[in-house]
């Protein structure tokens, strides 16, 4: 399971690999922001168990079933937590 991983550990590592440059404070910043945003994403569409199964008995195929209702059902969930993990990287 993806957790958040905090800033500190990854600071040596950071250091090793790219020295002290900006790559390495993106590396950082990128690593604090993307493990929070992509759990909440996975937890959004995972929990749109309702509307799918009656799309596809409806005779919806998968990818029609994909981007006509669980995308759109998914959306709120995924800006709030595009912003709140960009507003916040490593503590969201």
């Amino acid at each position: 399971m993806l957790r958040p991983v905090p800033i500190p550990p990854l600071l040596p590592f950071s250091i090793a690999v790219f020295g002290i440059t900006t790559p390495a404070s993106l590396f950082l910043i990128g690593t604090g922001a993307s493990i929070p945003i992509v759990t909440t994403k996975r937890t959004a569409v995972r929990d749109n168990h309702c509307s799918a199964p009656r799309a596809r008995m409806l005779g919806g195929r998968e990818g029609t079933v994909l981007f006509k209702v669980v995308l759109p059902s998914a959306l709120p969930s995924i800006f709030t937590a595009s912003g709140s993990a960009s507003a916040s990287p490593g503590t969201a």
